[in-house]
């Protein structure tokens, strides 16, 4: 008896789907290509599956055959293309119609010859909600850093699938790093397996797109709010902050928001859950507002 888990139905969805839109590549059959996708699309699969477990794979496995030389270039080219059309339809139909507002930059690597697994990310960045701007091939390192000046991106993203072509993603990001404010810089790609983001000028790192959606997404994500212990000493610090700042002690702020002062001592040393309406005469005392006196981040 096997082991293995048994196979649940999306998960045989998506192996149908993945065979047909090979078989199709292979035939250059653009209209059976189409019919995969298009029943993936009425699935109901997300961008991710479709582009990573659909499309990438065949791609990977037309790439396998060109180079052994069973498959020409002509028929390479045909196949590309067709995917590049079904990228742009997954872009369309599974764009969010809410924005996250934030933008990136996406190309591929300096040397890289195909720029189709950056366009692979670009797609999936575009339907998780980001502003886009795809430049394909790596433009020249000072062309692409002023670009990326001029935007103000809130993420640059390039992809390598080349060995070689490492040295000058090392050179491009470093040169990316001399921007005042510049963005971070994730590089993906099969060729950043085992490797570290420092030794590649990088911020970020990723070999596989969902793990550099993640960190993408981690990047706007808003931050968690700290536990109640963590945020009453917060709360209490900025209280003990703005009293040495008002050149108060701790019994005048007290009598001057009407608090007991071993209450207001215990509040300023994060051991007292404080009551709004403590909060409220604290605040009022010290000429602060709520939201001064009450912000989440480390005073």
């Amino acid at each position: 008896m096997s082991n293995l888990p048994p196979v649940g139905p999306r998960e045989a969805l998506v192996t149908d789907l993945a065979g047909r839109y090979l078989a199709a590549l292979l035939a250059g059959e653009r209209k059976r290509a189409a019919a995969a996708v298009g029943d993936g699309l009425e699935a109901g699969l997300d961008a991710l599956a479709l582009v990573v477990d659909v499309l990438a794979p065949a791609q990977r496995e037309l790439g396998r055959l060109w180079h052994q030389q069973q498959l020409t270039v002509a028929q390479e080219h045909r196949a590309t293309e067709i995917t590049r059309e079904e990228l742009e339809r997954v872009r369309r139909a599974r764009r969010p119609t809410r924005p996250v507002g934030a933008s990136a930059v996406v190309c591929a690597a300096p040397g890289e010859t195909h720029s189709l697994p950056a366009r692979f990310f670009a797609t999936l960045l575009d339907c998780a909600g980001w502003e886009v701007e795809f430049l394909g091939e790596a433009p020249p390192a000072e062309d692409l850093v002023a670009f990326v000046a001029r935007r103000r991106p809130r993420l640059v993203a390039l992809s390598v699938t080349l060995l070689e072509n490492l040295p000058a993603v090392a050179a491009l990001g470093r040169a990316l790093r001399g921007i005042e404010f510049g963005p971070p810089l994730l590089v993906g790609g099969a060729a950043v397996a085992g490797r570290t983001a420092e030794s590649l000028g990088a911020d970020l790192l990723a070999a596989e797109a969902a793990p550099g959606l993640a960190l993408a997404a981690g990047l706007i994500a808003p931050p968690s709010p700290p536990d109640l212990p963590t945020y009453l000493v917060r709360v209490g610090r900025r209280i003990h902050a703005g009293r040495l700042a008002a050149g108060l002690s701790q019994a005048t702020l007290a009598e001057r928001a009407g608090l007991a002062r071993p209450y207001l001592g215990a509040v300023e040393r994060g051991r007292q859950n404080i009551t709004l309406e403590a909060a409220l005469k604290i605040a009022a005392a010290l000429g602060l507002s709520m939201t001064e006196l009450l912000a989440q981040e480390e005073p």
